[in-house]
């Protein structure tokens, strides 16, 4: 019996944090792929991009606007992940969870410089997936 216990116990150790980071089996999009653009990633990357463009926030109110828009932009890609279309799109996705991470760590540390190094990444996030799924915005790409 305390063999069986042991091993139970291993195997909720081994799989205990795999299962409560599963996503839920209940997954029901709500917006079309417009509206979540349109809704949750493009006032995020705007917020990120405009602080970047002023040379960063200057205020504490600032700051916070930073701080919701990077975590709304890296929340986004979780929720793009969650869209799966392949291989690609994951990687699309999980390309905004990342930047957008970056963008919350600069914002936490107060580091303009290091949000500033993320301008390019923010672009690339963006234009790496629309040239594979938004043929519209960019025509010659297939």
């Amino acid at each position: 019996m305390r063999i069986i216990g042991s091993l139970f116990f291993g195997f909720l150790l081994a799989v205990g944090p795999a299962l409560a980071q599963a996503p839920s089996a209940s997954y029901q999009p709500v917006g079309t792929m417009s509206e979540l653009m349109v809704s949750m990633v493009y006032p995020a990357l705007n917020g990120i991009l405009l602080q970047i463009n002023r040379g960063g926030p200057t205020s504490e109110a600032e700051w916070t606007d930073l701080r919701r828009s990077a975590i709304l932009l890296a929340e986004s890609g979780n929720v793009l992940t969650m869209r799966s279309r392949g291989p690609e799109w994951s990687q699309a996705s999980r390309a905004l969870v990342n930047v957008g991470d970056a963008a919350y760590q600069a914002a936490v540390d107060g580091d303009v410089d290091a949000l500033a190094a993320l301008g390019e990444q923010l672009d690339a996030s963006c234009v790496n997936c629309h040239e594979q799924y938004r043929l519209d915005v960019h025509p010659g790409a297939e």
